[in-house]
């Protein structure tokens, strides 16, 4: 009996495209405007935000972007349990773009949670909540800052490069999420993620 032999050569396939973030996003705010003192949440979950003083709306990274005076304009989202469970690991990024360095107080946030935040110092380093990186931001030029916390671990990572990592610990206690705060300048395309993104997911949200 001849035996027949068979070789299947199977090939690779490349998708090409970024990756799907849409199972991790918990809110996206893409800041393309404040209609009716209301910033919408673009991710499907209704975690729209809602401003008294609200901030104006200039050509952005993308789009538009909102423009925060560093006192009073702010964008409050209501509190949601999806914010709350930070212990299990999340994300959050956003564009910033800074008029001027932020003032010694009250803070450095510019988005923040109850109990972290994106920040940048006033010696214009990227920080997650008091933590600060190593690299330095540019005055006046759009800047990428994405932070990420995976219940023993944070990590921020500036335009895509990671420049710095700490042990830490992050309790889960109820609270809103706040758009602006301290910023003096542009945020655009602010996002928070339920889980770590990877290196590929944060390249994505860069140079989409």
């Amino acid at each position: 009996m001849r035996a027949l032999l068979v070789v299947v050569v199977i090939a690779g396939c490349e998708t090409g495209g970024p990756p799907d973030l849409s199972a991790k996003l918990v809110a996206h705010y893409p800041m393309d405007d404040v209609g009716a003192g209301k910033v919408a949440d673009a991710s499907g979950n209704h975690h729209d935000g809602m401003c008294t003083t609200c901030p104006t709306v200039e050509p952005g990274k993308s789009a538009s972007a909102l423009r925060f005076d560093g006192g009073d304009q702010q964008v409050d989202v209501a509190p949601d349990p999806a914010f709350n469970e930070v212990v299990r690991g999340f994300s959050a990024a956003a564009w910033i773009k800074l008029d001027m360095a932020p003032p010694q107080l009250p803070g450095c946030a510019m988005v923040k949670g109850a109990m972290w935040s994106i920040c940048v110092t006033p010696e214009l380093k990227p920080a997650f909540t008091s933590f600060a990186g190593s690299a330095t931001l540019t005055m006046g030029e759009w800047h990428h800052i994405a932070i990420s916390y995976d219940g023993k671990m944070k990590r921020i990572v500036l335009d895509g490069a990671e420049v710095g990592t700490t042990a830490a610990s992050i309790l889960s206690e109820p609270g809103q999420l706040v758009l602006g705060a301290e910023l003096i300048g542009l945020a655009d395309d602010a996002r928070v993620f339920s889980g770590v993104l990877t290196d590929e997911e944060i390249a994505a949200l860069v140079t989409p």
